[in-house]
């Protein structure tokens, strides 16, 4: 009866009109549905709007590249590349950004850092040697398109062809005294075998770039071609004795008779 004020009906309020609703509101039936916000429907929406003061976003909308909105309610916006903030440019043939982790704070000075591998640069002074990146957090707001000469501090590799930087990763807090440290590999090492790799384990707090060779840690492979370093990954206290652990990957090592097996090293942290 629309002339009966107790009479109820379940309708939902859509505030954008958009067709698209998010909660469910009794209210009477006589009520006259309204030409401004909020309109209101009898039938709720199967999937629920995620912004209902926005007739532009509701589920199965087109999303707008770059515009950092989710229009269509799937959980996801999408963020162009060069819409980012900042953007770190390498010189030519390094391949910045071949490998990436975020390292917490390693400088100690309240804000996390991030480490950028470029395994085929020569900044370090050798052809192909190698470089990882560690950009500073504290107050750092690059200029698009700068290069990263200036923000950072350098670890490259001591030799040519040693592709420092060719995988990077946080190490957790290794030696246990607070401070969070860093791995970075160097697949191509010459040192013990041809191509056997190496992981240099740096330890925080750092204040000055350096060579692979000169960390706290040095973990060689052991065989010709093993590339030890070419993945590395911070493994977290597997063991649970308080240090965080490190996996090292060889992935071109033989095992016997198998070539290119691959092996993976955990490495125990340790004071």
């Amino acid at each position: 009866n629309d002339n009966d004020p107790t009479a109820y009906a379940l309708v939902y309020p859509d505030m954008d009109g958009d067709s698209f609703t998010t909660d469910q509101l009794a209210c009477g039936a006589y009520k006259t549905i309204p030409d401004s916000p909020p309109y209101y429907y009898s039938v709720q929406s199967d999937v629920p709007d995620c912004n209902d003061n926005d007739a532009t976003v509701y589920p199965g909308a087109t999303e707008i590249d770059g515009n950092q909105v989710d229009e269509n309610c799937d959980g996801h916006a999408i963020v162009a590349a060069d819409s980012a903030s900042d953007r770190f440019d390498g010189f030519a043939d390094e391949q910045v950004g071949f490998s990436m982790d975020g390292v917490g704070d390693v400088d100690g000075d309240g804000v996390d850092d991030v480490l950028v591998g470029a395994p085929y640069s020569s900044e370090a002074g050798s052809s192909e040697s190698g470089v990882a990146y560690l950009l500073l957090g504290a107050g750092y707001s690059a200029e698009e398109g700068a290069d990263v000469i200036g923000a950072y501090y350098m670890f490259g590799g001591y030799a040519p062809d040693q592709k420092a930087g060719w995988a990077v990763s946080s190490a957790g807090d290794f030696n246990g005294d607070g401070y969070p440290d860093f791995a970075v590999g160097s697949p191509d090492n010459d040192d013990v075998a041809t191509n056997a790799g190496l992981a240099s384990v740096f330890l925080g707090p750092i204040t000055a770039g350096a060579t692979t060779d000169s960390a706290a840690i040095l973990l060689w492979g052991d065989e010709i071609g093993g590339g030890a370093g070419k993945h590395v990954a911070g493994g977290g206290d597997v063991d649970g004795d308080g240090f965080s652990d490190l996996l090292i990957g060889a992935s071109t090592a033989n095992v016997d008779d198998n070539t290119n097996a691959g092996k993976a090293y955990l490495v125990i942290g340790q004071e």
